[in-house]
């Protein structure tokens, strides 16, 4: 009876380091070290250097000492998150499998290819001109890529 406090206080930070590493906090530790990192674009944007190894190093061990004291207040967020994401890919995935699928906030020029004929066509997506842009789509009962030209500024 006298060894309660111990081994609770222990099994606390045992669940808190598995969680916090190799669980699922973990996986989100390191996409916000990752995000912390930045890319040499992103970098330049932002007009900084990239953070040295060893303080995105600290940046990861005091999250993770923080995330290992207090997991039962995180922990709920945290997998109610990771489900999230995993019914929004699953929807992704069955609207992607469904043909032909376009983003609307991505412009471009390149072949686009039915995922159910293979018929495929190139395609430019909302090219600015000086005084004029065109746009890709796609009719959605005969499935043919047309392309409008549009003129004036």
């Amino acid at each position: 009876m006298n060894h309660i406090f111990e081994i609770s206080a222990a099994c606390y930070l045992v669940i808190g380091t598995f969680l916090g590493t190799i669980g699922p906090a973990g996986k989100n530790i390191s996409e916000e070290v990752r995000r912390a990192r930045g890319t040499p674009f992103t970098n330049e944007v932002m007009e900084r250097e990239q953070p040295s190894e060893f303080k995105l190093m600290l940046f990861r061990v005091i999250v993770t000492m923080g995330f290992i004291l207090l997991w039962p207040f995180f922990i709920y967020s945290i997998i109610k998150d990771q489900r999230l994401d995993e019914i929004l890919k699953k929807e992704l995935e069955e609207i992607r499998a469904g043909g032909l699928w376009f983003q609307y906030n991505m412009g471009g020029c390149g072949t686009v290819t039915c995922g159910d004929c293979n018929h495929s066509e190139s395609v430019t997506s909302f090219i600015h001109g000086i005084d004029s842009s065109s746009t890709g789509f796609q009719c959605q009962s005969c499935g043919k890529l047309e392309a409008i030209e549009s003129g004036g500024p």
